[in-house]
């Protein structure tokens, strides 16, 4: 039985993360502002955002600032 490994080398990789910071370049600021507020609240207020009603809650109260 054979086994083969692939290595990348560094200019791929590299190569790879510039694609990939384009498509990060691309997406509006205002989702990852969005989404760390939300994994904080949930961090600091487990039991209101665990649930589906806490998190459609915190969704409308959010709507308008978005």
């Amino acid at each position: 039985m054979t086994t083969s490994t692939t290595v990348s080398s560094p200019a791929g990789l590299s190569q790879g993360l510039r694609s990939v910071w384009e498509i990060v370049k691309k997406i509006p600021p205002v989702y990852p502002v969005f989404l760390i507020i939300f994994i904080v609240l949930g961090i600091l207020n487990p039991s209101k955002y665990q649930t589906m009603n806490g998190i459609m809650t915190f969704l409308r109260t959010a709507a308008p600032l978005g």
